[in-house]
């Protein structure tokens, strides 16, 4: 399904191309670096969003980005001295997309956080950070879009962001997902059969890794309810099996972070 789909995002951005639209993916897809602090101590961390903010109606991808499309891709280059963790994604919200392809996207924005560490013997001073950018742009056809972007990284006495940085990352890391709580979740693998149960659920949506795959996301990734069961077929070699698990309880809706390990015959 994943390769038939691949063609069909790239047959969708060639038809694009030959309707002669002048469109690119940087027309749908804004993007920005932010750092959360103006100025930061030898020895200490910061974290870096890297944000693009969408037109109406066009989205982005997730890491699996389900049957179809493609996560964006970033590339640092970083000063001497300093190191950047692992890309820290939001929640994704799950469509049924035509064809019964299922996406995992998200609309009007996206805020990727990484975390980055000044190591103790960077000296004070402004220190260039550039980042490459890829990604696909969809709505009714894909269109691909890139840039390179850069900005200074100031080393020295620490100083806090602003009022918009502070409101941007506050907005960001609410939408992460978080480890669950002793008791929150209950996570069971039964051959291949997934199943998550959070008490006081009203609804349950999982979002898998893409591998190994899930096979009957379509029907049975959401739920109505407490408890949600998805089959996995094959398991291969893999050692646990990981996702998230958005939860919603009345209102109120949050993610958590899935990792259930597989059992081996000895």
């Amino acid at each position: 399904m994943r390769v038939l789909a691949a063609i069909l995002v790239a047959a969708s951005a060639a038809y694009g191309q030959g309707l002669g639209l002048t469109e690119t993916g940087q027309d749908h897809a804004h993007p920005s670096l932010v750092l959360e602090h103006a100025r930061v101590a030898p020895g200490s961390s910061t974290t870096l969003a890297v944000r693009f903010t969408l037109s109406p109606e066009w989205h982005l991808y997730w890491t699996n980005p389900g049957d179809s499309g493609d996560a964006p891709q970033v590339e640092l280059a970083l000063p001497a001295g300093v190191t950047a963790g692992a890309i820290q994604w939001p929640v994704p919200t799950r469509h049924v997309l035509p064809g019964d392809l299922l996406g995992y996207l998200y609309e009007e924005e996206l805020v990727l956080l990484i975390p980055l560490e000044v190591g103790a013997g960077v000296k004070p001073g402004a220190y260039p950070i550039q980042a490459e950018l890829g990604w696909l742009v969809c709505k009714d056809v894909c269109l691909m879009g890139d840039d390179a972007l850069e900005l200074a990284l100031e080393v020295g006495p620490p100083q806090a962001g602003d009022a918009e940085a502070k409101a941007l990352f506050a907005r960001a890391r609410a939408r992460l997902p978080r480890a669950p709580k002793d008791g929150e979740l209950q996570a069971e693998l039964a051959g291949d059969a997934l199943t998550l149960e959070v008490p006081g659920a009203t609804k349950l949506v999982f979002f898998p890794e893409s591998t190994p795959a899930a096979k009957d996301s379509l029907t049975a990734g959401e739920v109505e309810g407490e408890r949600l069961t998805i089959h996995y077929g094959a398991l291969g070699d893999a050692t646990a099996l990981r996702g998230i698990l958005r939860v919603t309880k009345g209102d109120a809706s949050y993610g958590l972070q899935v990792e259930v390990a597989v059992p081996r015959a000895d």
